[in-house]
């Protein structure tokens, strides 16, 4: 294992995001390479690998270690200071701030635990009403960002919605593109976007809110007023802006491609409690694609070397798929099981999601409407679906049509 080896396609190809395993099959054992490499950036793909990158206290987010990086990221911080802060802030570079970061995570549980769905009615009522859905990620862009809004107790109209949606999208897009720098315009104006938004909305909002209490719990543990806007606004707009409703399309995509597995779960909804088969459905395909980590020291994959100050990605699609860890990989097996030890779906160490409970609460909800509302006769054609494969850390589909058939029911 010395070499990280050409992918023979584009990383950002739409066929490589759709659907990796097809191309890295013949890679997985191979045991004398590290990675791949594509597009000037290496990558790890399997588990093992992966975890030590991701395990490895050395190699941070934090890009100081290459002097070319840390002379980049200085140059991006005078041209576009609103991302810079929001880095600083929201990933806390250097030591994490632990009383945040349980404040925030404790929010967002309490956010899914109370959670508003009816918003999804909609969608499912299209979902049973036979024909063809144009477009599913027409009807479900919003929806996460609603129920988070909604259950939060914050203050929105459509417009609005939409516009945080398309601030999500446009800092996203940047978020890990060390290749293409053209985005970044426009993610530094989101983000500014979205803190004045917030802050504007909070005026607005009944002092019993549930973000109005997160602000004073905050308050009183000291932590500073724009640190908090700056975190929420990065947990609606990298979280909910995109990503959760793109995973629901993936989740749609193999429920409908495994016909069986929709049955099982007719006979069986109690199964959806659980959730193992909400990881499951997250391991086969999710919106999450790479995640970068710099060299702080040197270390080693097997016999190769990672310098320090070289970068590093996590693969995340190859990681859930290596067939060296998880027996029959293209399977959906709602009998797996889930260890902070044997998966990496929400991240690891101190980068663990801190929206894993809300996200699982939202594709729980949604698997349950898919259960009982497509038709037998829903059908995806993978060539018609159409991906932006230019997102450095997402998988993004951008138009997924439905053949629905006849209604169901």
């Amino acid at each position: 294992m010395d070499k990280f080896v050409e992918l023979g396609t584009s990383f950002f190809d739409p066929a490589f995001s759709l659907s990796p395993y097809q191309h890295l099959e013949d890679l997985y054992p191979r045991q004398d390479i590290a990675g791949f490499h594509s597009e000037g950036m290496n990558f790890v793909f399997r588990f093992k690998e992966a975890r030590t990158v991701m395990f490895n206290k050395q190699c941070a987010r934090e890009p100081v270690a290459n002097p070319e990086i840390a002379e980049r990221e200085a140059r991006l911080a005078t041209l576009y200071p609103n991302r810079a802060k929001n880095f600083q802030l929201a990933y806390t570079y250097g030591t994490p701030d632990l009383k945040l970061k349980k404040l925030l995570v404790n929010y967002i549980g309490e956010i899914a635990d109370n959670a508003n769905f009816s918003g999804t009615e909609a969608v499912y009522k299209k979902l049973s009403g036979g024909g063809r859905l144009d477009n599913y990620i027409d009807d479900i862009c919003t929806l996460p960002l609603r129920i988070m809004l909604v259950t939060s107790g914050l203050p929105f109209n459509d417009e609005q919605l939409l516009k945080l949606y398309q601030c999500g999208f446009n800092f996203i897009k940047a978020l890990d593109n060390f290749v293409d720098e053209s985005p970044l315009a426009a993610a530094d104006k989101a983000v500014a976007e979205v803190w004045d938004d917030l802050e504007n909305a909070l005026q607005q909002t009944p002092a019993d809110a549930p973000i109005v209490r997160f602000m004073a719990e905050g308050e009183s543990l000291g932590i500073e007023r724009e640190k908090m806007i700056v975190n929420i606004a990065a947990f609606l707009i990298i979280s909910l802006s995109n990503t959760a409703g793109v995973s629901s399309a993936y989740l749609l995509r193999n429920l409908v491609n495994y016909p069986d597995v929709r049955e099982k779960l007719r006979e069986q909804p109690g199964l959806l409690d659980e959730d193992k088969v909400i990881m499951e459905f997250l391991r086969r395909d999710n919106h999450v694609k790479a995640l970068s980590r710099q060299a702080h020291e040197s270390f080693t994959l097997g016999k190769h070397t990672i310098e320090q100050g070289e970068s590093v990605n996590i693969f995340f699609p190859g990681v859930n798929l290596d067939p060296n860890h998880w027996q029959r990989p293209l399977d959906i097996d709602l009998n797996r099981t889930f260890t902070s030890a044997n998966n990496m779906i929400f991240g690891g160490s101190m980068y663990m999601c801190i929206g894993k409970y809300l996200g699982i609460a939202f594709l729980r909800n949604m698997a349950r409407g898919f259960v009982d509302h497509l038709p037998d006769s829903a059908y995806i054609d993978d060539s018609k679906i159409e991906v932006d494969g230019d997102w450095v850390s997402e998988r993004v589909i951008t138009r997924m049509p439905i053949e629905l058939g006849q209604a169901n029911g």
